[in-house]
């Protein structure tokens, strides 16, 4: 049991609560939801004992300046040294690789049963039986705590299916031990599976609480697998009020670096998020490259002549790179930084208009007023950009990469921005409020169950 002593001498219970997320990657939006919640948290509760369980202890202790202890994936499934965790949906080709993914998915399914009927050993107070120390570890943080707290995300999903299992299992435990979950800001669904929509079922009806980053998909997906109620509502993604860098010299710095002068950054400058996330031939990273040359092309026609494209996360850079490479012209520029989300947040800040295929440059720029445009490849990031556009009343700047006529709703998206600039931060501003009202119930409801 922890404790803190009080101004008059007393022992006073300390509240112990543990964040899990997708975040410890160098994914700056993943990074941003954690930041923004862990100050929502020291805000409500500034006496509380925040643990944050990540698969990277020193990145994430030095980023946040925040207790840490391993994430189930590491703790649990051997992530990084053991390919449990790296079980997916796809059926491949290779009869080898199908049969070894249904066996991985097995042995996870085992590994997870195995931990909770250790969870219900340590309950009774009885030994542990054949679990390792770093299994036993988490077990113990968790009966110990307060509150689970789900940091927002994409990973509760039929498309990162090891995450989705962990997620499920992990609440499950929990439950064990009378601990409350709580979930923030997610994207839930794309089931995938049978199988996946059971799992999802028996995890997250036992969620005290589940608010949503987008107002319909995620919903209906919930609905699907029988679950809805007053505690299950839409707010926000986590980062949409997060820190950002507020030093205008500090910020140029980073452009200067990146490539562009004082005469550039003056005139202005366009951001583009790019990435091969989900595309697994060279055909299809070729075929992606060809319509982001057109992208940029129109976007150079319509006047937008300096375009700043922007890594989210590492990975991020082979896409930038390959597009450089293959198509070297004037006004392009690969932004250089440390991965730090405030950063990037006051860049897009500054820029015109905002162009990504990733999630959280959306988030970014409606939380700073800013034009954006999504440009979204497959159902996966259908669900979540559009999502996130049609919470601030924008959805129709969603425009899929799928479709065929791509260039053309892009063209039009585009002029629109142009001619409905101040219309559109008009009606940003007004789905903030409510937003930010139904932000204020959830906390509510989490004080109610860290109560």
């Amino acid at each position: 049991m922890i404790y803190t002593m009080g101004i008059e001498n007393k022992l006073k219970r300390a509240k112990k609560i543990l964040l899990l997320g997708g975040y410890g990657y160098g994914n700056v939006g993943d990074e941003a939801q954690l930041s923004a919640t862990i100050d929502i948290i020291k805000e409500e509760y500034p006496n509380s004992i925040v643990k944050v369980l990540t698969p990277n202890l020193s990145y994430t202790a030095r980023e946040h300046n925040c207790s840490v202890g391993l994430a189930p994936r590491v703790a649990f499934y051997d992530q990084g040294t053991s390919k449990i965790y790296s079980i997916n949906n796809k059926n491949k080709k290779s009869p080898i690789h199908y049969l070894g993914n249904e066996f991985f998915k097995l042995l996870f399914l085992l590994r997870s049963f195995w931990i909770m009927f250790n969870a219900v050993l340590i309950k009774l107070r009885l030994p542990s039986f054949l679990l390792g120390a770093k299994r036993v570890a988490l077990l113990e943080e968790i009966r110990t705590s307060d509150l689970v707290y789900f940091v927002g995300g994409g990973y509760l999903t039929g498309k990162t299916l090891s995450r989705l299992w962990d997620g499920m299992f992990f609440i499950r435990i929990a439950n064990i031990f009378k601990v409350p979950v709580v979930a923030s800001g997610q994207t839930i669904g794309v089931w995938n599976s049978r199988f996946n929509k059971v799992l999802a079922k028996w995890g997250l009806k036992k969620v005290r609480a589940i608010t949503l980053r987008d107002p319909e998909d995620s919903l209906a997906a919930l609905k699907e697998i029988g679950l809805e109620g007053e505690n299950i509502f839409v707010t926000c993604d986590d980062a949409l009020f997060c820190r950002k860098e507020e030093s205008q010299k500090e910020v140029e710095k980073f452009l200067i670096n990146s490539g562009m002068d004082e005469i550039k950054i003056k005139e202005g400058f366009v951001t583009l998020n790019i990435h091969y996330w989900g595309l697994n031939t060279q055909a299809e990273k070729n075929d992606l490259l060809v319509k982001i040359k057109s992208i940029v092309d129109v976007t150079k026609e319509k006047g937008f002549n300096n375009i700043l494209i922007i890594p989210m996360t590492p990975s991020d850079e082979q896409t930038i790179d390959d597009y450089l490479s293959s198509y070297k012209e004037e006004g392009l520029y690969k932004f250089k930084y440390e991965y730090d989300f405030r950063i990037i947040r006051a860049v897009i800040a500054q820029s015109k208009l905002c162009i990504t295929m990733k999630h959280h440059p959306i988030i970014f720029a409606v939380g700073e007023k800013k034009p954006v445009i999504s440009l979204a490849l497959g159902d996966y990031y259908e669900h979540k950009n559009k999502g996130a556009l049609k919470l601030v009343g924008l959805d129709k700047y969603n425009v899929s990469l799928d479709d065929k006529d791509y260039l053309l709703y892009y063209n039009d998206r585009i002029d629109s921005i142009i001619n409905n600039e101040e219309n559109i931060k008009s009606i940003i501003e007004e789905n903030f409020k409510h937003i930010k009202e139904r932000k204020k119930k959830f906390i509510s409801i989490v004080k109610e169950q860290i109560n």
